[in-house]
């Protein structure tokens, strides 16, 4: 993970994924000693002095900790030993469940099993400084480092533990300021505006996002999907504004000026995301029905159960080209992200801007079952935050999720309830289907939903 922010002292001189054997061999050579961001331990630890090192390193300036080294009477390391895989069996999962019990909350942290020997092995473990502190044991108490040592903070002074709850303000204003839509106002549009973090919050950085390279396969990336959007051309409006890229997807037919999708990726990882929620159009007459449904099988019945006056006051939004929107730009995103290597997980929220009186429709049976027993599913507020804003409040998701998880919280803003999701997405697949290219990433939608 590239991260702009590590400990000034890193004893490796290279990232925790990239140490080996003779990095280890080499904090002997060097007499490399124990501080402010480095911490030894000779053997694998049954006690709290795991979670005490954690915490005192995200309480600080973040550090290393070394389990299988002896040191000196100087605290320069003197022999490395390893400990006994037979002793500690799954070292990398037993040191995870030390610090997620030992450690609230649980701070940014990496680790690697090196093996060192036959019967030895070496577990590596970097820690982030945190940006929820102050950071406690399961005891309570907050440590911070101290040259060499872990030491707790006393109760009693409260401008070091003033100085912490202030970092973790900080992050929540990098939040807040984050999100915050840059672009022109959708005017009387409904709007959908998504905002992602990677974690460590403004601390990840996008190897290489400065390289002709990059910004070709960036667009050459996101072109590859254009096709399965309907009602767009192409990413074919491409900018840079400070730390960032902006895509934009030219509408059908091409108008560089009207509302459409826009996507800005910032060089730390983090996206946003607006898509315009536009309404569809409503048949005033035989002609225009007859015309319509030839694209909407199940549109004159939908009418019937609503109203035909109620539709004259409703903005009607295709939930099948919501859903396919969002899912396959999140998709190539999250795509992106693993294929430069990040692992740890997002954090998530969305808002909805002028969303009073917008209607859901999906094609299908199942859904109009739904509106004759519940009746029509109206968003009746003007703006809606997933989840509230504020507090820097997000969902927090594995990089590993698919995007399908978000589309029934999406929806549930709009006023469908998520339990009676599947039943309106049994058209999805004649939806994609119908898409004018049967492209390689409308599959993988399909593929998505039918994970879930």
């Amino acid at each position: 993970m590239k991260q702009h922010n590590a400990p000034k002292f890193n004893p490796f001189d290279k990232e925790i994924h990239k140490v080996r054997v003779t990095d280890l061999q080499k904090l002997v050579e060097n007499r490399a000693a124990e501080g402010w961001y480095l911490q030894y331990l000779p053997s694998f630890p049954d006690d709290d002095t795991l979670g005490r090192a954690v915490a005192s390193f995200a309480n600080s300036d973040g550090g290393w900790i070394v389990i299988g080294v002896q040191v000196g009477e100087d605290r320069t390391a003197q022999k490395i030993t390893g400990f006994d895989r037979n002793v500690a069996h799954r070292p990398n999962e037993k040191a995870r469940d030390l610090i997620l019990h030992q450690v609230t909350p649980v701070p940014p942290f990496e680790s690697r099993l090196i093996k060192y020997s036959d019967k030895a092995e070496v577990l590596v473990i970097y820690v982030e400084r945190g940006d929820d502190a102050p950071y406690l044991t399961h005891t309570g108490t907050i440590y911070r480092r101290d040259n060499s040592a872990s030491e707790p903070v006393p109760e009693n002074d409260r401008y070091a533990i003033a100085k912490l709850y202030e970092r973790a303000g900080e992050v929540t204003e990098s939040i807040e300021a984050f999100s915050r839509n840059p672009f022109a106002n959708p005017g009387p549009h409904c709007q959908l505006e998504g905002y992602v973090y990677t974690q460590p919050i403004n601390k990840y950085r996008l190897e290489g996002f400065l390289n002709r390279a990059f910004i070709k396969a960036l667009r050459k990336r996101f072109a590859s999907v254009a096709e399965t959007l309907p009602g767009y051309l192409d990413f074919d409006n491409f900018s840079t504004s400070h730390g960032s890229y902006i895509l934009r997807l030219t509408p059908a037919p091409k108008d560089y000026t009207s509302l459409s999708v826009v996507l800005e990726l910032f060089h730390n990882g983090n996206l946003k995301v607006f898509i315009p929620l536009e309404g569809m159009p409503i048949p005033a007459s035989e002609e225009d029905l007859y015309q319509v449904e030839k694209q909407f099988k199940h549109l004159e019945p939908f009418q019937d159960r609503v109203g035909r006056t109620q539709m004259a006051q409703l903005r009607v939004i295709d939930g099948y080209k919501i859903l396919v929107t969002f899912t396959v730009l999140l998709e190539q995103y999250l795509g992106l992200l693993r294929q430069k290597g990040y692992v740890s997980p997002l954090k998530l929220r969305f808002r909805l801007t002028n969303a009073r009186n917008t209607l859901l429709f999906f094609d299908n049976q199942g859904y109009l079952n739904y509106l004759s027993e519940y009746g029509p599913p109206i968003c009746f507020k003007d703006e809606v935050e997933i989840p509230h804003f504020g507090g820097g409040n997000a969902f927090e998701v594995p990089i590993t999720e698919s995007p399908m998880v978000f589309i029934g919280i999406l929806f549930g803003a709009l006023g469908l309830p998520p339990a009676f999701l599947p039943n309106a997405m049994k058209g999805l697949e004649r939806y994609v289907n119908d898409l004018k290219v049967r492209s390689k990433m409308a599959a993988k939608v399909l593929s998505l939903f039918d994970e879930k």
